[in-house]
C-alpha cells in the first residue's frame, strides 16, 4: 500500500475488499477450505492491528445462497459499523465494482479491463 500511495503521490486511507466465493459449498465439502483459512486468519489480524478502521467496504460476491443465511445469523454477532460494510452479492455485481473501482482495475473476467492474472485459491 505505501508503494502504490508513493507511485501516485496520494494517501491510500481506505481499502475495498472483494472476494468471489464461486467454489466455496465444493471447497467446504472436499475440505480444501480448511488449508485458506489459517492465511485468512492472519490477514484479518494484521489488518486489524495495523490498519484499524481502513476497511471502506466489503462485497462478497457469487456467494451461495445458504452462505447468505448464514450470515443473515453472523451480522447480528458484528459491531455494527463492521456490519454495515459487508455487502453480499448472488452473482457478479458490476455495477458495484464500477461504483467503487475504475474499470482499468476491475479484471476482466468480472467486466473490466484489468488483465492481470490473479491467483486463485
Amino acid at each position: 500500500m505505501r508503494q502504490i500511495s508513493m507511485r501516485g503521490g496520494v494517501a491510500v486511507d481506505r481499502i475495498v475488499y472483494f472476494a468471489d466465493f464461486s467454489g466455496v459449498v465444493s471447497s467446504i465439502m472436499n475440505r480444501k477450505i480448511w488449508k485458506v483459512i489459517p492465511l485468512l486468519k492472519r490477514l484479518v489480524k494484521k489488518v486489524e492491528s495495523h490498519y484499524p478502521e481502513i476497511v471502506d467496504h466489503i462485497t462478497l460476491f457469487n456467494v451461495p445462497t445458504i452462505a447468505s443465511a448464514a450470515y443473515k445469523v453472523v451480522r447480528g454477532f458484528l459491531d455494527p459499523v463492521t456490519a454495515d460494510k459487508i455487502e453480499l452479492f448472488s452473482g457478479v455485481p458490476f455495477e458495484r465494482f464500477n461504483e467503487l473501482m475504475k474499470e482499468d482495475v476491475i479484471p476482466k473476467e468480472y467486466g473490466g479491463s484489468n488483465d492481470i492474472d490473479y491467483p486463485q485459491t
